[in-house]
């Protein structure tokens, strides 16, 4: 049995941002209800695909390495240390700062992983290179230390 729309009442077959304003208009009225994904014949609609409204964000470059991370990458060769470890050999005064300022582009990167990498906030979780992070050339950071 087929419904009609009423003023409380809509069917739509894809989002669109202008419903909003709907939304809006129900939560200060009576109230209503907007079903989405069903035509005015109430027949299901295929969604499809659309493309991202935002490109996807580029790959972190090398060239985003600061001078603190690329000390991590050259401390980090053959060692296996912790967030407090490592802020400590590379003039950190703050651990906490390590991890959220430092090490996540160099984690995003895939030159640093977790030692524990399903338990990514654990008190024991340390640090070691990659394979692409042992094969860092760090012939920049040997040029301009600081």
């Amino acid at each position: 049995m087929k419904r009609d729309e009423s003023q409380n009442v809509e069917y739509k077959e894809a989002w669109n941002d202008k419903y909003l304003a709907w939304i809006c208009g129900y939560a200060n009225a009576q109230g209503g209800t907007i079903y989405f994904g069903i035509n005015d014949e109430q027949l299901v609609a295929v969604a499809q695909a659309t493309p991202p409204v935002v490109p996807p964000v580029a790959k972190p470059s090398e060239s985003m390495i600061d001078a603190v991370q690329r000390k991590v990458l050259v401390v980090l060769r053959g060692n296996i240390l912790s967030t407090s470890e490592l802020a400590k050999l590379v003039g950190i005064s703050q651990p906490r700062d390590m991890r959220r300022r430092y090490l996540r582009l160099l984690l995003d990167m895939g030159l640093v992983e977790y030692t524990i990498p399903q338990k990514p906030n654990s008190r024991l979780q340390k640090y070691r290179l990659t394979e692409e992070g042992r094969t860092w050339e760090d012939d920049s950071f040997r040029a301009n230390p600081h």
